[in-house]
């Protein structure tokens, strides 16, 4: 008999849609993801695309800051699920009151999983929220070690903490190449003017979390060394007309092209095929296993309290250059000395492809979700 797993999350984005579709696949396992189907938003998977897991609909309430769910108490008495994974998210206010109804009640196992650490540092609030949920969970879920370590320094216990990981469909993205042969890569460049050209590309939505006016201050420094260096800018946000304005006045235009958003994957790919290096300023999010599936290097920063759960499949001077937080200098320099250092390069880029080749693969976050749901029977 199939075992029934009810995954609680607010909303079913793209990665996590492919990551549903693959654990669906596995024979002894019945997949329920209860999401806000009908809450607009871009992160928003295709819902109306053919699932082999179950997508129910609960209605998300925002109240403030904090979050809550209606109807989840009735969809979980109608399926029965073996076991209950929350998102551990501590704006729902809810979520303790679940863990222990479900838990201590209904006598269901529930599982928390969460990144479980806050980006630019935590707070008292989310602190004990992620603490009290992962003393109730029979498991705790952690997208990367980073979180891991996080809920051990709150008293859980390692044993009691599985890592996940993070991961993309990376073959999705190969099989992208593989048909991008044709691609005229000199007519492309011609276009926008960039043959001869070193590109940086970034792909990333431009908020203030991602800190991309530091960009405009490395770019400053950047193209006294070397003029022949362009910056691609693929995402829109909520800084856009801000950093466009701070390059104008930096009078740096002819170094920047804003591309916009974009969410197609071949048009995405053609821009992954010209550009040198992946750069981002701080918190660095599924856009690294995106750069690393095109052998991209990758140049961040080393903030411990800025960067993001992705950040864990970095390893410096191996498959990326991590830069001093908040020395442009430091940031500037690093991307000089891949572009003038060939076997450097080399290296690092195929240990980039290798990352999400061999390693961080959604196959691999799939087994170890499989493994932890079976260490709750245990």
């Amino acid at each position: 008999m199939k075992k029934k797993i009810l995954i609680v999350k607010s909303l079913i984005p793209k990665y996590d849609f492919e990551f549903y579709q693959k654990l669906a696949l596995v024979s002894n396992l019945e997949i329920y993801v209860t999401s806000d189907t009908l809450k607009k938003n871009q992160l928003n998977a295709d819902l109306t695309a053919q699932k082999k897991f179950h997508s129910l609909h609960v209605k998300i309430i925002k109240i403030g800051p904090f979050v809550f769910s209606i109807g989840l108490q009735k969809i979980i008495k109608k399926i029965k699920p073996d076991v209950i994974v929350f998102g551990s998210n501590p704006r729902d206010i809810t979520l303790p009151f679940r863990l222990m109804l479900n838990k201590y009640i209904y006598r269901y196992k529930v599982v928390t999983w969460s990144m479980y650490h806050r980006i630019g540092g935590e707070f008292f609030f989310s602190r004990f929220i992620h603490k009290l949920a992962g003393k109730m969970s029979d498991r705790n879920m952690s997208y990367t070690n980073i979180g891991a370590k996080c809920q051990n320094n709150r008293g859980i216990p390692l044993e009691k903490i599985d890592v996940i990981g993070t991961a993309i469909d990376e073959k999705k993205i190969f099989q992208i190449q593989r048909g991008s042969e044709g691609f005229n890569k000199e007519a492309f460049l011609n276009k926008y003017d960039l043959k001869g050209k070193f590109i940086l590309l970034q792909v990333l939505r431009l908020s203030a979390i991602k800190k991309p006016n530091l960009l405009v201050d490395m770019m400053r420094l950047l193209v006294k060394s070397d003029s022949s260096i362009r910056l691609i800018l693929i995402g829109g946000g909520d800084l856009e007309d801000k950093l466009k304005l701070n390059v104008r006045d930096s009078n740096l235009e002819s170094y920047f092209i804003f591309v916009g958003p974009m969410y197609d994957e071949i048009e995405l790919s053609n821009w992954f095929n010209v550009a040198k290096i992946f750069v981002v300023p701080t918190c660095i999010g599924l856009s690294a296993h995106h750069a690393f599936c095109y052998g991209l290097p990758i140049i961040t920063d080393n903030s411990k309290t800025n960067q993001a759960s992705e950040f864990d499949i970095l390893q410096d001077e191996y498959n990326c250059l991590l830069y001093k937080e908040g020395d442009m200098l430091s940031f500037s320099e690093r991307i000089l000395q891949l572009k003038n250092n060939e076997e450097l390069y080399k290296k690092i880029s195929n240990n980039a492809l290798m990352t999400v080749k061999k390693v961080h693969t959604l196959e691999n976050k799939v087994i170890n979700f499989i493994s932890s749901i079976n260490r709750v029977f245990k």
